[in-house]
């Protein structure tokens, strides 16, 4: 892969944790980000504690909900071009 395709997936993956609330976009880093960079992720405990949520479970639904964001994000990114998404993201942000 050349840097410029590596440079433009970072680009893309950014725009879709940017559609995250914060909880789930901080499930998701604590949990699968720090996996993907370090190959080491948290724990469901861990993140429980760290965020003071009840239950595991809780912790479990947020990452799932946010996988499920991304992964249409993303998806959706596959079929348009650049320029419409970006347009979309201003249009959320208003």
């Amino acid at each position: 892969m050349k840097l410029e395709e590596t440079l433009e997936t970072i680009r893309k993956f950014n725009l879709a944790l940017q559609q995250l609330k914060p909880k789930e976009r901080t499930v998701f880093r604590l949990r699968i980000g720090k996996y993907i960079i370090y190959n080491d992720g948290r724990t469901l405990e861990e993140v429980r504690k760290m965020m003071g949520l009840k239950s595991r479970e809780r912790v479990r639904q947020l990452e799932e909900k946010a996988l499920a964001k991304v992964r249409a994000f993303l998806d959706d990114f596959k079929n348009t071009e650049p320029a419409e998404v970006d347009s979309r993201q201003k249009e959320k942000k208003k």
